[in-house]
């Protein structure tokens, strides 16, 4: 990330905190209906996501990158989607 400039009584400081929403994608076969995904719309990977608390599935978001965890073929997340 690069940052410019600097925070001032006129500015407020810049946090880095995570997203809202992400891009995801998701696949559904027109004769069947099933849907499939999410996947990470610029790799094609399959992403990693989880229920909250609430019942909702969420997509599993990298702190440090901000972006999709990739779910690699084995199954166990072990990096964010891209680079």
């Amino acid at each position: 990330m690069i940052l410019t400039g600097c925070a001032g009584a006129d500015k407020p400081p810049v946090t880095t905190s995570t997203p809202e929403s992400v891009l995801v994608k998701f696949h559904t076969d027109p004769v069947t209906g099933r849907t499939d995904g999410p996947f990470d719309p610029e790799t094609g990977r399959r992403v990693l996501t989880r229920i909250g608390d609430d019942g909702v599935l969420r997509v599993v978001i990298d702190q440090a990158t901000h972006l999709p965890v990739a779910v690699p073929p084995d199954g166990e997340p072990d990096q964010p989607a891209r680079p």
